[in-house]
């Protein structure tokens, strides 16, 4: 059987951040031997079918998202599931039915934790940290992928995330967003007409993830400069 890990990959899921240094492996015929490098799992719960893709066998779509988000940090959990359910290889039902199935194994209540703040509308393993960071700082859950229009009904943009609350967006920049010199014109022009509208913006970008005090400190200011948000017509 085909590693959990590699089954995300060729199921086609964006992963990053999964500790690869040891393989996880569900092996169909016993425990087998696991060491420094490789790990084998009994399939208990036991796998009902395989899944082929090309000449490989792999674990099925929910099953290697459960198996892996059992063995990995919440953050990466949640970017996992985000992947799933944005590629629609799985249901939140589903896979909190898979991973209740998991009994009392090691790993089980912060996966139940994953699946359930899961939200397929992050595009990306970014915005998926992004919301788990907003979560840790006590914020009213943001609005994925938000529509901005003005005050006629046209469309301005679609932002990240948008703190409703205090019409504060939040934009996460990760590498190569702006392929070119003509995109981020169009992205500051885009930036200036959200900012029109009444809206203060803040970026983020890898290293707010990794040290998130300077970036909790932009945000609050931020939320204090907006004030509580205006109805608009």
């Amino acid at each position: 059987m085909i590693s959990h890990q590699s089954a995300l990959i060729l199921h086609g899921l964006e992963i990053s951040d999964l500790d690869l240094r040891r393989v996880h492996l569900t092996n169909l015929r016993g425990p087998g031997r696991s060491g420094r490098h490789v790990c084998q799992h009994v399939a208990e719960p036991a796998i009902g079918a395989v899944t082929v893709i090309g000449e490989v066998q792999v674990t099925p779509a929910p099953r290697a998202v459960v198996e892996s988000i059992l063995s990995t940090s919440y953050p990466v959990a949640v970017s996992v599931v985000d992947a799933a359910l944005r590629a629609r290889l799985a249901t939140t039902d589903e896979l909190l039915e898979l991973v209740r199935r998991f009994g009392r194994r090691h790993g089980v209540r912060a996966a139940l934790r994953a699946v359930a703040f899961g939200d397929g509308r992050a595009e990306s393993v970014g915005e998926s940290r992004m919301r788990v960071l907003l979560a840790v700082l006590g914020l009213p859950a943001p609005i994925p992928q938000a529509v901005i229009t003005d005050r006629s009904g046209e469309f301005v943009a679609r932002v990240d995330f948008l703190l409703a609350e205090w019409d504060v967006v939040v934009e996460f920049d990760g590498t190569g967003k702006y392929a070119d010199r003509d995109a981020l014109v169009a992205e500051k022009l885009r930036e200036d007409r959200i900012r029109d509208l009444g809206y203060q913006v803040v970026r983020a970008t890898w290293s707010d993830l990794s040290t998130p005090a300077a970036f909790a400190a932009r945000l609050h200011r931020a939320v204090n400069r907006a004030g509580p948000a205006r109805h608009r017509s």
